[in-house]
């Protein structure tokens, strides 16, 4: 849509039940769907630029820079995918409680940086060419006896301000990191 006028620029039916909300850098727009798919479209026209899968549903905005797309999914993966063709060039895993809310942090990008929130209440910090783990920081701990009380679930997108990341949890925790260190 045209942002001064707001005409419709273009529309592209994907054929398929979009689960998050679009992601747009490097020239594309993705989305992606309840069964792990994930389209590119070519933000100046909407032409399909790739289309791939990954295992998981993906609720999370994806993330888009330097040429990667960044897919988080409700499970604790993350699919980095070259931006060109939708190959991965790298994943990772964070273990994830057995119950968890049906929600899910964006991961964000800045600079060659990858921030993601679990829903097991860690922030973690990636090389985002390598996918190297650079820090990984608990925000909350799981307590009481019911699993319903144990829900820490990272489900707001984490926020940068002044070489710090902020992070919130289900259950109220927020916390300030070291962007270099993940210090609390």
């Amino acid at each position: 849509t045209n942002k001064t006028n707001g005409q419709s620029q273009w529309r592209t039916n994907t054929n398929v039940t979009v689960t998050s909300g679009p992601g747009v850098g490097d020239g594309i727009v993705v989305i992606g769907s309840r069964k792990g798919d994930v389209i590119a479209l070519n933000q100046q026209n909407g032409s399909v630029r790739f289309k791939t899968s990954v295992n998981g549903e993906v609720i999370a905005k994806p993330a888009i820079a330097n040429n990667v797309v960044v897919i988080k999914t409700v499970d604790g993966n993350i699919h980095a995918l070259s931006a060109n063709d939708g190959h991965e060039v790298w994943g990772y895993q964070q273990a994830e409680p057995s119950l968890i809310l049906r929600g899910s942090s964006s991961p964000l990008i800045s600079g060659n940086n990858l921030f993601a929130g679990f829903a097991n209440g860690t922030l973690s910090k990636l090389n985002l060419s390598t996918g190297q783990l650079d820090w990984s920081q608990p925000i909350a701990s799981a307590e009481g006896a019911f699993s319903i009380q144990r829900m820490i679930d990272i489900n707001a997108d984490p926020i940068i301000y002044q070489h710090r990341i902020f992070a919130a949890t289900f259950q109220g925790n927020i916390a300030s990191l070291s962007w270099n260190s993940g210090e609390i």
